[in-house]
């Protein structure tokens, strides 16, 4: 296709201040004068021996606001870029863009007289590449201008893009490179040549893989403090709710004597089993991580659980439960979301002496993962898509010491939770949007294991409201700190295009070290079997937050 052609005649004058899109073909007569403060380029695909040849006879004049595009291919034979002749005078400004076609190039690649002229003026303001794994420059001759394009490494290009993820996935990209490669892989490398997205890399990290990390560690975190609530209430309630013989209810302070809905002098029958079931959710976000690369994660969890409990002795209290957890995720900046959802199994128990207890529970999940993130890099739109399955376990020990004063107490505490992540490995499945063919994209991740480590030490306080005989409103507070020890969070990766191929590893978004723990609930009593309760729980960081709340009914005989 043509843009301009002139077929007869001398001293025609073209002028252009949009974009001239095809060959131009100012070649017959003489004393033309095109300027340029547009576009000048050729839109569609060169193929090797089919470039466009530029032709003026006359003056080429470019202004500060032209751009003069040529396209390039690997090898710089004499037909595999456009040029542009002019006879006369070539006046220049502006900027001389190289346009990167689909091929595998090596370091340097020169393109003698893309320019040529009798004589010229001045020298173009800028020079660059279509993509942004390119640089282009210039060597002015006495009558022409010769393209250069060079290489930028992946390691050169993510110093300063995407931090140390983006490093990770540049070594392996560099690593496996080469202009020899066939195939999927030299599918995989020209089309990522091309890119002109400057987060390109932080698009192949594939992050989102670790992000379900975070998720489910809080969704079985939210499932443990659902237990250990459970736990509470049943064993402060039933010193709270101890009776004396006239059948009236004692104060806090005298019922922590009694543990298990039964005290010490057996003088009050016991409650000794508890059904309950409940529901929670939450919402929260980890900021981003510039020294990693790492985006900032929004994630939402919800799940529900029911467990039965009794009182093997005064003092012993056993339980099991069953639940359910699920967890959504979402990676904005890279366009990534995921999901996860899991079945747990649990047990948990307490052991009170005097004012001093201790509560532990443990628990199992099997869970289901899956992910979806597009990549958008500008030579390449695709879905990816992974899904893979999983094992979650871990447990927490509680233990404190019960101060009480008449209708309120005072409790210190301090607890460890430990959790385990067993992620499956899997492969990623990639699929083109334009045509629907599959991609190249895709990643087979690694399988691993993931820990985290938490304590929390703080304080409970709790009162006891009698509204009339058969209600009884029981309000509590705890405010805390916690710590977590292991804020890794990671994935290792190849990339499935180029086999076997060379492992990375990327790092996730990371947990804060050091939270502020917030809890609010209250629990009612309405008559001596059903008990409906609700709760709070904050967690504050500098780098994360989250809002979770809780309810749920508790019956007891």
């Amino acid at each position: 296709p043509f843009s301009v052609r002139v077929a007869v005649g001398n001293n025609a004058v073209i002028t252009n201040t949009g974009t001239l899109d095809g060959t131009i073909a100012a070649d017959t007569g003489t004393g033309h004068l095109l300027t340029n403060s547009g576009l000048i380029t050729v839109s569609t695909a060169l193929t090797p021996g089919g470039s466009s040849v530029h032709t003026i006879n006359g003056t080429f004049t470019q202004t500060s606001a032209g751009t003069l595009a040529l396209r390039v291919l690997p090898t710089a034979t004499a037909t595999n870029f456009d040029t542009l002749a002019v006879t006369g005078t070539a006046n220049l400004a502006g900027r001389l863009r190289a346009q990167v076609q689909p091929g595998l190039y090596g370091s340097t690649t020169v393109y003698a007289g893309a320019l040529t002229f009798a004589s010229s003026t001045g020298s173009f303001a800028g020079i660059d590449s279509s993509s942004i794994f390119f640089n282009a420059s210039a060597l002015y001759n006495a009558g022409s201008i010769d393209l250069i394009l060079s290489r930028i490494p992946f390691t050169a290009f993510a110093s300063g893009q995407g931090g140390s993820n983006a490093q990770s996935v540049a070594n392996a990209l560099e690593a496996q490179y080469s202009t020899s490669l066939t195939g999927t892989a030299a599918a995989f490398y020209t089309q990522l040549l091309q890119s002109t997205a400057p987060n390109t890399l932080s698009q192949l990290t594939g992050e989102v893989a670790s992000t379900g990390q975070n998720a489910s560690f809080g969704a079985f975190n939210q499932l443990f403090g659902t237990v250990f609530g459970q736990i509470n209430t049943s064993r402060t309630a039933g010193t709270s709710l101890a009776q004396s013989n006239g059948g009236q209810r004692r104060s806090l302070e005298l019922a922590e004597a009694c543990s298990g809905d039964a005290c010490q002098d057996g003088t009050t029958p016991g409650r000794r089993m508890n059904y309950w079931a409940q529901g929670f959710g939450a919402a929260g976000n980890y900021d981003a991580n510039a020294t990693t690369g790492s985006a900032q994660v929004n994630v939402t969890s919800g799940g529900g659980a029911t467990g039965i409990d009794i009182y093997v002795t005064p003092n012993l209290l056993v339980g099991a439960m069953l639940g359910t957890t699920s967890a959504g995720f979402a990676l904005n900046s890279l366009s990534s979301t995921g999901g996860s959802q899991s079945l747990v199994f649990g047990a948990y128990g307490s052991y009170t002496a005097g004012a001093a207890y201790l509560d532990a529970a443990l628990a199992y999940g099997r869970g289901s993962f899956t992910t979806q993130r597009y990549v958008a890099t500008g030579s390449l739109t695709e879905q990816v898509s992974g899904a893979f399955g999983g094992n979650q376990y871990g447990g927490r020990v509680e233990g404190g010491w019960t101060f009480g004063l008449d209708r309120v107490a005072f409790t210190p505490f301090g607890n460890l939770t430990v959790q385990a992540l067993q992620q499956d490995s899997y492969s990623e499945t990639a699929r083109n949007m334009a045509t629907g063919a599959p991609g190249l994209t895709g990643l087979n991740v690694q399988g691993q294991t993931t820990t985290s480590v938490r304590s929390v030490l703080g304080a409970e306080f709790r009162a006891m409201i009698e509204l009339d005989e058969a209600t009884v409103l029981r309000p509590r507070a705890r405010l805390g700190w916690a710590h977590e020890f292991n804020t890794y969070r990671a994935s290792t990766s190849t990339f499935a295009a180029l086999g076997p191929g060379v492992p990375f590893t990327v790092q996730g978004t990371s947990p804060a070290s050091d939270a502020l723990v917030v809890t609010a609930a209250v629990e009612v009593e309405l008559g001596r079997m059903l008990r409906v309760y609700a709760q709070f729980d904050g967690d504050f960081a500098s780098t994360a937050r989250s809002y979770a709340g809780t309810g749920g009914i508790k019956l007891h005989w």
